[in-house]
């Protein structure tokens, strides 16, 4: 399994840990996840401890399994894979949700809709920057 991709999951998961799993859970899930982010960010990743972390809820580690497989949240491919009618002269393609990182690196969230505000990341305060 690719560190990386554990890694990336575990800053794309912490905005939906609430909507996945208990509260009081969701909020120490997300404090281990940010000490160990920003671990990994000063050079000592260790991405079995995170995956252990993601893995000890059901419904994370489905989460997580099913962002491995499609390089991004579930909700976004969901909220963005539609089959248009054939024929549709207006049809463009898909587009992508936007993709905002918080520039100490341990927090990922991706813009659904275009009128939703860019939130600040939730351990730093800081503003959210637009990925490449």
């Amino acid at each position: 399994m690719d560190n990386s991709g554990i890694i990336e999951a575990a800053r794309s998961i912490r905005p939906y840990l609430r909507g996945l799993i208990p509260d009081e859970s969701a909020g120490l899930m997300d404090r281990e996840l940010s000490q160990h982010l920003n671990q990994a960010q000063s050079g000592k990743p260790n991405a079995n401890v995170i995956l252990g972390i993601l893995c000890s809820h059901e419904a994370t580690r489905q989460w997580v399994s099913e962002f491995l497989e499609q390089h991004q949240p579930p909700e976004v491919t969901r909220a963005f894979n539609f089959q248009p009618i054939m024929g549709d002269p207006f049809n463009r393609g898909p587009v992508a949700a936007g993709r905002y990182i918080c520039p100490l690196g341990d927090y990922t969230w991706y813009r659904l809709g275009a009128g939703t505000p860019v939130p600040q990341c939730p351990t730093h305060g800081a503003a959210l920057v637009a990925a490449p």
